[in-house]
């Protein structure tokens, strides 16, 4: 094949992300060979020796192809985690001559907010992997009304299709950007230390119970996306912090619990908390982090992104990231075997927290090769966070996390009432006085009323099935007519 579209979101067919690759493929000249595959419907799963069969298909098609077209969707300001699972496998399994002389390309659809940080995690993670990087292309798209400026998305489709059909037909792939990265940096492996086996695969749903956290003082909560059992490193960073704390720690490893990939249902859209609804350990994890004093997240930096259990949470928390929730909770971050990378992990975490009402006082890495000053760095970052639980965190936030604060706010607005929940959020905020009476007496209908909200998305979806239908129509029939 000519061209392979990988399709990240979880939306599958419903999604604006892959409704932008089909205008794409609309526009590629008449002939060219296109396959199509839907990461949903191929079923990766971490550990799960079931999947290797499927994935080993993945991998000889990306190998058949002379492009490979990444196709996503912003996820809480991060890719897919089925996207950030594939990246893990593909790092792990394959050297970059698997896919020499290959281009890439990466079409996003966002409200348009952090695409570039995003987008350049990806161009990083493919060229690692050995493809060249032919370019990318941005719209502005959602899952309820799909794109709001029609035009601007079809012109980009032709653009990034025109430099497709250059490398279909001939043209040289451009080389790499990046210096090459250690693959144990960017896909660490299962590092059990000496003694110690690799325990079968078992459902995470056999996992521990989260719901409880122990009475007294409130404790520094630390989540773990790696198993401190599976990686030493993690293990040296978590008794770091038990050893510098003056407070009880508890640790939640999520890799040990039952948390599932966001679906993309936008069912959190109808409820008026705006919570996931899907029934798994998240509400557990929720509360265990209302009640905690402090959180540390502690994480490794495969594919220069956090672990995948911390993926799933932030995009399972997007509800939680339009109105915090743990305001005045202090925070710290920390990210294991990152080398050059690890600053990458630690901003996505880092971000996360904010956007969720956590203050990020304290941030460190593994960097130090002494031990010895590793565990005064973590003692340093550990005092800092104890005395921000002690005396508030009141200083004013970061201007990067203010702004995609902001951001979450505007595509409420902007989007027409995103989630039921917003209503409360923007009238005690003060965030609807600049609105016009009746705008704001839609938004108090809509908040109210599961009738008039669920007929407002219903009536949004068709309006945009209907204007993509027409659009790739009118595309089909230029390239039938060049």
């Amino acid at each position: 094949m000519s061209v392979l579209f990988v399709c990240a979101s979880p939306r599958g067919r419903q999604s604006s992300s892959l409704w932008f690759s089909e205008y794409v493929e609309a526009a590629l000249p008449a002939g060219t060979d296109v396959d199509r595959i839907l990461l949903g419907d191929l079923g990766l799963e971490e550990d799960d020796p079931a999947s290797d069969l499927r994935f080993e298909d993945l991998v000889g098609r990306m190998q058949s192809a002379r492009v490979v077209v990444w196709v996503l969707g912003l996820y809480t300001f991060g890719v897919p985690s089925g996207m950030r699972l594939l990246l893990d496998r593909l790092l792990a399994k394959t050297v970059p001559t698997d896919f020499a002389g290959r281009g890439v390309v990466a079409l996003l659809t966002s409200a348009q907010f952090q695409d570039d940080r995003v987008l350049d995690r990806v161009r990083l993670m493919s060229e690692q992997l050995g493809f060249g990087w032919i370019g990318d292309a941005s719209v502005l798209g959602n899952p309820v009304t799909g794109f709001e400026r029609g035009r601007a998305v079809v012109l980009q489709a032709k653009r990034i299709a025109g430099e497709i059909a250059d490398v279909v037909q001939g043209a040289p792939v451009p080389p790499a950007r990046s210096l090459p990265i250690d693959r144990q940096v960017l896909a660490p492996g299962p590092d059990r230390g000496p003694g110690r086996s690799d325990p079968p695969w078992e459902p995470a749903s056999s996992g521990p119970d989260l719901s409880m956290m122990p009475a007294g003082p409130s404790p520094i909560l630390v989540l773990t996306g790696t198993s401190p059992d599976a990686d030493p490193a993690v293990a040296e960073t978590i008794d770091a912090i038990r050893d510098a704390a003056t407070r009880p720690v508890e640790v939640a490893d999520l890799a040990r619990v039952r948390l599932r990939h966001c679906t993309g249902c936008y069912a959190c859209n109808r409820e008026v908390a705006g919570r996931c609804v899907q029934p798994d350990a998240l509400q557990a994890i929720r509360g265990r982090m209302a009640r905690a004093g402090a959180v540390v997240v502690v994480s490794r930096a495969g594919a220069a992104m956090p672990d995948l259990a911390l993926r799933r949470l932030a995009e399972r928390m997007w509800g939680d990231c339009h109105r915090p929730p743990f305001t005045g909770i202090p925070g710290a971050v920390a990210v294991v075997r990152g080398g050059p990378v690890a600053d990458l992990a630690g901003d996505d975490l880092a971000l996360f927290l904010s956007l969720t009402g956590i203050r990020v006082v304290g941030r460190w890495t593994d960097a130090p090769p002494d031990p010895q000053v590793r565990r005064q760095a973590v003692a340093l970052e550990i005092r800092r966070l104890e005395r921000a639980m002690d005396e508030g965190v009141d200083e004013s936030d970061r201007y990067s996390v203010t702004a995609s604060r902001l951001a979450f706010r505007d595509m409420a607005l902007r989007w027409s009432f995103f989630l039921r929940a917003d209503y409360r959020y923007h009238r005690v905020n003060g965030l609807l006085q600049d609105r016009s009476r009746w705008r704001h007496f839609g938004f108090r209908l809509l908040a109210h009323s599961q009738r008039f909200f669920r007929a407002m998305l219903d009536g949004g979806r068709r309006k945009g099935e209907l204007r993509h239908a027409h659009r790739l129509d009118v595309l089909r029939r230029e390239r039938g007519q060049a």
